[in-house]
């Protein structure tokens, strides 16, 4: 998330970084919070108007949460 090539790549070819992400080492995790893995899956997509799609997904297997995680479904006949 900080950009790549910057120093390896002729000018106008870096590409800039949003630094939105860092990452930190496994000993500097506070005490007390869990961690989970991210997944992070590219695809371009001809048939859609924005062709380029970037997505993350985090490990909610791993994470505690209370409130209710599923959705009421319905057959064809209730539609």
């Amino acid at each position: 998330m900080q950009g790549v090539g910057k120093k390896n790549r002729p000018d106008g070819e870096a590409i800039e970084g949003t630094d939105t992400m860092h990452l930190i080492k496994k000993c500097n995790i506070p005490k007390g919070k869990k961690i989970t893995y991210a997944r992070f899956v590219s695809e371009i997509r001809l048939q859609k108007a924005e062709i380029h799609l970037t997505r993350l997904t985090a490990g909610g297997n791993l994470l505690d949460y209370e409130a209710k995680t599923s959705t009421e479904t319905a057959g064809m006949e209730t539609i």
